[in-house]
């Protein structure tokens, strides 16, 4: 027959690993957590950004252009820019 003083130790053994497992356990669950939430908000960042992009292309492509002035340059200008 087993004594108290022999099992004591035992569960008291027992009881501490396994609090202590536990606490990992949520630990880990915590931070997996913290991960999976940076990971969705910088996913939904990036899609904005990606509309925002697509918008802002359309919006230029659909304005037209300034009237650009054609300047024919001399020998001499030519020169002076090269």
């Amino acid at each position: 027959m087993l004594t108290t003083s022999e099992v004591g130790p035992v569960i008291a053994i027992g009881t501490a690993l396994t609090t202590a497992g536990a606490l990992a356990t949520l630990a880990t669950g915590y931070r997996a957590a913290q991960h999976y939430i940076t990971y969705k908000t910088n996913q939904a960042a990036i899609a904005a950004l990606a509309k925002a992009i697509v918008t802002h292309d359309a919006t230029v492509a659909k304005q037209e252009p300034p009237d650009a002035k054609v300047v024919h340059l001399s020998g001499a200008h030519t020169r002076r820019l090269t």
